[in-house]
């Protein structure tokens, strides 16, 4: 990714100018896919950058993205890679109507690539390349015209080795100390030692073999040295093992002794009632608050499980635990039905059946509490967008929507943003495109939505495309009353070219 051009100044020449800028740039990538059956890719995209200028001091031109995928192979790859360069854009102008230039950039860099299994190899590479394209613009009176051509791209290897790694044989040692205790009468605790291994123990496998029958089985693979074996049949006897693996599939030995345990008699079994009278309320555009009466349990109810049964009882999923009768559902989508059912819980940690699912709408997007207004500075708001604040609790705050540029050009917007309960501070960036043009734009800003209105906030452009911008937040209906807002133009009010996307 570019970070923004630093001008180092104009020489004259005659009739000409020439502009001379530097373009810098720094990328980091890396991606790890590791095997699980199936695999979850993890892909990080991260950009640093600090640019100083003398009217806004330093700009941090950082960024950072995440992103998962699900993939089904049996490898494992650690990919990595970092690049640096520079660039020079100079150009001229003849008595100030054309202005062409000629941008070029340079870089180099090296590549990381590991792939542990099944042969690990190890591969280097160091590489350089860059760029080139040419482009220019014309003012005719208040006519302005833009041309660039597509870039040129070149780059060349300047090495590439590749290594192989030494095979692993060595199994782990085998697991020592193993006791087993029961902690109820359908859950046994296990503990054990540590195992060593020559490069690395990842993970420890724990057998079982209970009185019903007499081959052991694998019933989970853990990465820690704990694990409580659930589900099980009271008054019964479960005896168990633990063998240690490596990263290359090394296991340890077989132990000759195993240890075994008893689960407790059953005391409870009985289920708590069903609870009656779930009614739910929405709240706002992103909240749905649930109510209920309370159940009976021969020894005490101890809380309830709220399940989302949207999607039918197949997928359903916990939305909410409480000891209380009634629990606030966030983080939900405008004017969407949601459904749910509430199961009580007694303190032996049986479950009641569950409750009769009740189903209920969030409100509209035009009934959001808050109003989020963006345009120019010194100019008419230009966008209008309906949006729920979490202000109880630290929140994230992300909208997305399109409009229309001063001029017509069609635009789109990313919101994403991080709301902090204790300042009430809202801080966010507006990621912007615009049609018909590829270059895009970043605002950046930290709003107080302390009182209410947070007023005029100006907005600090980390990528300059247009006039310097402005946000305001108002809650409920006060938002009517400063759509209008507007203060002195320094610009004629019938230039409409001079926008969010027009450059000056």
């Amino acid at each position: 990714m570019d970070l923004n051009p630093i001008p180092l100044g104009t020489v004259p020449a005659g009739p000409l100018v020439f502009t001379i800028q530097a373009v810098p740039f720094l990328t980091f990538e890396g991606k790890i896919a590791v095997s699980v059956e199936p695999t979850i890719t993890l892909t990080q995209i991260a950009t640093a950058g600090l640019q100083w200028h003398r009217e806004s001091d330093f700009t941090n031109l950082s960024d950072y993205s995440f992103a998962t995928n699900v993939q089904f192979d049996e490898t494992v790859q650690v990919e990595a890679s970092a690049e640096l360069g520079a660039g020079l854009k100079p150009s001229f102008k003849l008595y100030g109507v054309v202005g062409p230039f000629l941008e070029a950039r340079a870089y180099g860099g090296v590549a990381l690539s590991v792939a542990p299994f099944p042969e690990c190899p190890v591969s280097f590479k160091t590489f350089a390349g860059g760029d080139l394209r040419v482009g220019g613009e014309i003012t005719v009176f208040t006519n302005y015209l833009r041309f660039t051509s597509n870039p040129v791209f070149y780059e060349v290897t300047l090495s590439d080795k590749t290594l192989a790694c030494e095979e692993d044989e060595t199994p782990p040692t085998i697991p020592t100390g193993l006791s087993a205790s029961a902690e109820s009468s359908t859950v046994i605790n296990l503990d054990w030692q540590s195992s060593t291994d020559n490069v690395s123990v990842s993970a420890y496998e724990v057998w079982r073999r209970d009185s019903n029958f007499g081959r052991p089985q694998l019933v989970a693979q853990v990465p820690g040295t704990r694990y409580f074996d659930k589900g099980l049949q009271s008054e019964n006897e479960y005896c168990y093992y633990i063998r240690a693996t490596d990263i290359a599939g090394n296991r340890s030995a077989i132990p000759s002794n195993l240890s075994c345990a008893t689960t407790l008699k059953a005391e409870d079994n009985e289920l708590p009632s069903i609870p009656n009278g779930v009614t739910g309320v929405a709240a706002s555009t992103a909240t749905i608050d649930l109510t209920w009466e309370a159940s009976s349990d021969n020894e005490g109810v101890s809380g309830y499980i709220v399940l989302d049964y949207t999607t039918g009882e197949e997928d359903g999923y916990i939305v909410g635990e409480t000891e209380a009768l009634t629990v606030a559902i966030k983080d939900l989508n405008p004017d969407t039905e949601y459904c749910h059912a509430v199961f009580a819980v007694d303190r032996r940690g049986n479950l009641s059946d569950a409750s009769e699912t009740v189903c209920t709408r969030t409100k509209p997007k035009a009934e959001a509490e808050w109003t989020a207004l963006i345009g120019c500075q010194a100019r008419e708001f230009l966008l209008e967008e309906k949006l729920e604040i979490e202000e109880d609790r630290n929140s994230r705050v992300e909208f997305a929507g399109q409009g229309n540029d001063y001029n017509g050009t069609a635009l789109s917007y990313i919101f994403t943003g991080i709301y902090d309960q204790s300042s009430s501070i809202l801080s966010a960036d507006i990621n912007w495109s615009f049609e018909g043009n590829s270059e895009t734009r970043l605002d950046r800003f930290a709003a107080n939505l302390s009182t209410g209105d947070s007023g005029i906030v100006l907005m600090d452009q980390v990528r300059r495309t247009g006039c310097d911008a402005q946000i305001q937040f108002v809650r409920d209906s006060n938002a009517a009353s400063v759509k209008t807002q507007v203060g002195t133009d320094p610009v004629s009010s019938n230039n409409s070219s001079l926008g969010l996307l027009s450059e000056f």
